[in-house]
């Protein structure tokens, strides 16, 4: 397992190199957004107090989140053409835009339930039912931009690969947070030696707002240059292979390499 990993980062790396223009015009377009987005947001906050919050903090706010997601689906459209072999460009970005209702549909249908009845069936068993539901479209994203399949059958879809190959999902989401803690470690590690030794920097409240916004706008660029576009690339490598053949598992195919390699 330890190998196919292995090979299978090494190979998502190889594709990430190759297109690193790209992803890095990918990282400095979403953190233009996030700028603008952030400005307004906090423009709109202006004078209010949370008992009266503004029409156009919603109004922002929603824009922003969807005008995120829209484009993050883009860029795993990108990547699925980029590991198909075919041409493709930033400007192929705004392709996510037409799966973006039948990508919210299901998540929208697990989760505002939830929060509705998270009053009476408590806050801990609420999250474990989001991180369930949501568990289950793990590779749901994948299916809307590679089938048209309709809403149902997709998530059925995505339930028996998850099923059938549970164990590889448990490692690729350790894998993401390994990753993640490790970047937010070395980014507080940054944050404290910028700011002079001060280790109060490690709750980034007590920081200067005009260290932490500035430090904030990196770390998104770097996040968004290094592990969005390469942790989806390996997202979509193990669907590929997934979806080949549903009834075999991830599981089988390790233990069949293994066999190889001994044999």
């Amino acid at each position: 397992m330890v190998e196919y990993w292995k090979k299978m980062i090494l190979d998502s790396w190889v594709l990430y190199k190759r297109n690193l223009t790209l992803f890095f015009l990918y990282a400095i377009l979403m953190v233009c957004i996030s700028l603008v987005g952030t400005y307004l947001i906090d423009e709109s906050l202006k004078g209010s107090d949370l008992n009266n919050i503004g029409a156009l903090f919603w109004i922002y706010s929603i824009g922003y989140v969807l005008l995120s997601i829209g484009l993050s689906i883009g860029l795993l459209k990108i990547t699925d053409d980029l590991i198909s072999g075919k041409d493709t460009a930033i400007q192929n970005i705004g392709s996510g835009f037409n799966h973006i209702a039948k990508f919210i549909a299901p998540y929208c249908l697990i989760i505002i339930p939830i929060i509705i009845l998270m009053p009476y069936v408590g806050t801990l068993l609420s999250i474990l039912l989001i991180i369930g539901g949501c568990s289950a479209l793990f590779f749901y994203p994948a299916i809307i931009i590679k089938k048209n399949l309709s809403i149902t059958d997709s998530i059925r879809t995505s339930w028996d690969l998850l099923i059938n190959n549970f164990s590889v999902f448990i490692q690729y989401i350790l894998l993401l947070i390994l990753t993640g803690t490790a970047v937010s470690l070395i980014a507080n590690v940054i944050l404290v030696v910028i700011s002079g030794g001060d280790f109060s920097t490690f709750n980034s409240t007590m920081v200067s707002p005009q260290i932490t916004i500035p430090f904030a706008m990196i770390m998104e660029f770097i996040e968004r240059l290094t592990i969005t576009p390469i942790a989806g690339i390996i997202y979509l490598k193990l669907y590929f292979q997934l979806s080949k053949d549903s009834n075999i598992s991830m599981v089988d195919d390790f233990e069949s390499e293994n066999y190889e390699s001994n044999s």
